[in-house]
């Protein structure tokens, strides 16, 4: 007899541990907005049941696991009351939170529904149109070729600018340093001249291919004069 009413105890225990926790996830799902009511039925019904029990415990370990689940419970109690309160002030952060997703969700819906309006609007060319689309295609592409043309030339201005103005006076030192050595005349001897001859004909190998175009002092014939030297680009 005594065994039955331990065994009878002990699922009443587990059904009541397993109502608790059936409270709880109730509670939650009502606090997440899922569940549009609080279980208050199901409350109710667990703390008749903790009350009954409480009159029929005689052992200590079936004592100390119903003191376990009424303090379990009174905490939880304890806590939704709490949401309850701050929900009824609009405090509640996960209202909060919920509020503020629906009022993006509002806007995002709002901006969808705008730029699907404007999509739906077909697009009306004209012939005009058209041909202006053609003719500022080709405006595009003439003034691309026109600055491909000029970078080229500046890049060619660039190749043939000359000597380097030191190794010029180089050549040029050296030039008149043996035209005297030599006692030959440096009546019309200047650097601009001597610069201005050798950068022409510099420029004049470069455009056949030749690139690295220098210039050395030479004797020709019984006369100073000056040798390119060059290497053909191939």
């Amino acid at each position: 007899m005594v065994t039955n009413k331990k065994e009878n105890l002990k699922v009443e225990l587990d059904l009541l541990q397993r109502e608790i926790e059936e409270c709880r996830i109730q509670y939650e799902l009502h606090f997440s907005g899922v569940e549009p009511r609080p279980p208050i039925s199901l409350r109710d019904r667990v703390q008749r049941k903790l009350r009954q029990i409480q009159l029929n415990v005689r052992s200590s370990t079936d004592r100390f696991r119903l003191n376990s689940l009424n303090h379990k419970f009174t905490s939880l109690k304890q806590y939704w009351d709490r949401v309850n309160f701050e929900r009824e002030n609009g405090t509640y952060h996960k209202d909060k939170m919920r509020l503020r997703r629906r009022m993006l969700n509002k806007k995002a819906l709002s901006e969808r529904a705008s730029d699907s309006k404007s999509s739906n609007k077909p697009a009306v060319y004209t012939i005009q149109d058209l041909l202006d689309a053609e003719k500022t295609a080709e405006e595009k592409t003439t003034n691309q070729s026109a600055s491909a043309q000029k970078e080229s030339q500046q890049t060619e201005n660039t190749k043939h600018s000359g000597i380097a103005e030191d190794r010029m006076k180089t050549i040029y030192n050296t030039y008149v340093h043996t035209i005297k050595k030599r006692n030959e005349s440096t009546s019309n001897v200047t650097f601009e001249a001597i610069q201005k001859s050798l950068n022409k004909q510099a420029a004049k190998l470069e455009a056949k291919g030749y690139k690295n175009v220098d210039f050395k002092v030479i004797i020709k014939n019984g006369k100073t004069t000056f040798q390119a030297v060059a290497k053909k680009t191939k």
